[in-house]
């Protein structure tokens, strides 16, 4: 999640040590569907409440032959 200024206010990998191991990811087949979700508690990566306002979400999934991407503007009243 980002600010309308481009400032990172939230990143699911924020201060996470792990090493990533990409397995299968749905839809295996082209042209099929999945529907991914995450719930986020409109905090930031400092565990704060965001303020209200206009913010822009990113998300990547990677996946071959491209990852896919997506980015939607929303607000937090």
């Amino acid at each position: 999640v980002y600010s309308r200024k481009g400032i990172e206010i939230f990143n699911t990998n924020f201060k996470k040590d792990y090493s990533l191991a990409i397995g299968h990811v749905q839809p295996e087949e082209p042209g099929k569907l999945f529907l991914y979700s995450y719930f986020w508690n409109i905090k930031n990566n400092n565990i704060t409440k965001v303020t209200p306002g206009d913010y822009i979400l990113k998300m990547s999934l990677p996946a071959k032959p491209s990852p896919y991407f997506i980015s939607l503007d929303f607000k937090v009243e």
